[in-house]
């Protein structure tokens, strides 16, 4: 098994010259990868900084491909108070009020996957979730308003703005890191 130092190196950029933005692309384009993806088993034991990084990747990967209910079933659905964090970190104030609101609608709700389904059985997301019309209907309409539906915010910007207010401080973590 890959220690938290040994996969951190992975998700930094090979050139020492590197930018903020680098940073959240080079790990963007890494994280998948079997090795560097295991940092997901250990992501309480990373810095704050590029645990942030991961855990925004995840959501906008996510919410891309399956929407906000694929988020909040999905594995990355777990982390879901900590993608509120992360929100919350770099200031996307927008964004964390959306996803707060849709917590407090889903609380109680069982999403860790432990639902029966038969092979090859087709379903809903409501046969599947204890979840009426009225609230699924809210979800969605809350997710319309999130930052991948939006031609004036990317929670990237936030990112790279909160990684560059803090470079000094990041570097320094990661380079404790890499020893």
């Amino acid at each position: 098994m890959s220690t938290p130092n040994h996969v951190i190196k992975l998700l930094i950029p090979p050139h020492n010259n590197f930018s903020a933005a680098d940073l959240v692309e080079h790990i963007g384009s890494v994280i998948y990868g079997e090795e560097a993806g295991s940092i997901r088993d250990m992501i309480y034991e990373v810095p704050e900084s590029v645990r942030t990084i991961i855990l925004l990747i995840d959501f906008d990967t996510e919410l891309t491909m399956n929407g906000i209910l694929g988020f909040l079933e999905n594995s990355t659905g777990k982390y879901l108070n900590e993608t509120i964090s992360a929100l919350k970190l770099i200031k996307a104030e927008k964004d964390l009020s959306i996803l707060e609101e849709i917590k407090e609608l889903i609380e109680g709700i069982n999403f860790n996957g432990q639902i029966k389904i038969e092979p090859y059985q087709v379903t809903t997301f409501e046969e599947r979730h204890d979840l009426n019309e009225r609230i699924l209907e809210r979800i969605k309409e809350l997710a319309d308003g999130l930052y991948v539906y939006s031609i004036d915010r990317d929670i990237f910007d936030y990112l790279t703005g909160y990684l560059s207010d803090n470079w000094i401080v990041l570097l320094k973590e990661l380079k404790d890191v890499c020893k």
